[in-house]
């Protein structure tokens, strides 16, 4: 059975819980885990704040975003610029079904990023999972520039191109 080991990282006055499944033996009990997309997007949020530099403030989780056409969707992740308007627009996904859900995740991505590119502060689309193998981490990820290709498909006219990672804070 798996238990989760738990890392407590502090910023301010917020706290982020972030699991990290280790296999141990857990006594017949059943245990709960957090879904893995829950997983996924919290380890990307730690990743914004703790390696790419973004500033707490600038991070919002699960934000209702309105669209003209579709009602309100949930934008997982959304991190702004210096100037506190939306520049990052992430969506998360469980690495088995990363591959399957990509075309509609991106879809979707597109339709939030109307709703969120009111002062046209938007820069950047990422749809992203992490897993580990074999004891290592492994991350997949697309990041599109927006400004570049602002509709799905003007980005697929132009062969998919894609940044190679998240873009730190700017």
């Amino acid at each position: 059975m798996r238990k989760e080991a738990l890392f407590q990282f502090i910023l301010g006055r917020m706290e982020f819980l972030v699991a990290e499944p280790i296999p141990v033996a857990y006594g017949g009990e059943e245990a709960e885990f957090p879904p893995e997309r829950e997983m996924v997007k919290a380890h990307l949020v730690v990743e914004l704040l703790e390696r790419l530099g973004y500033p707490l403030s600038a991070v919002q989780v699960n934000q209702f975003v309105e669209t003209e056409k579709f009602g309100f969707r949930v934008a997982e992740v959304v991190a702004s610029d210096r100037r506190h308007l939306p520049s990052l627009l992430c969506s998360v996904e469980a690495s088995s079904q990363y591959e399957e859900r990509k075309e509609t995740a991106l879809q979707d991505l597109y339709i939030q990023a109307i709703a969120l590119n009111k002062e046209n502060s938007l820069r950047w689309l990422a749809y992203y999972t992490r897993w580990y193998q074999h004891g290592n981490l492994r991350k997949k990820h697309i990041v599109i520039d927006y400004r570049s290709f602002p509709t799905f498909a003007l980005w697929q006219e132009a062969g998919r191109p894609t940044r190679p990672s998240i873009p730190s804070y700017f």
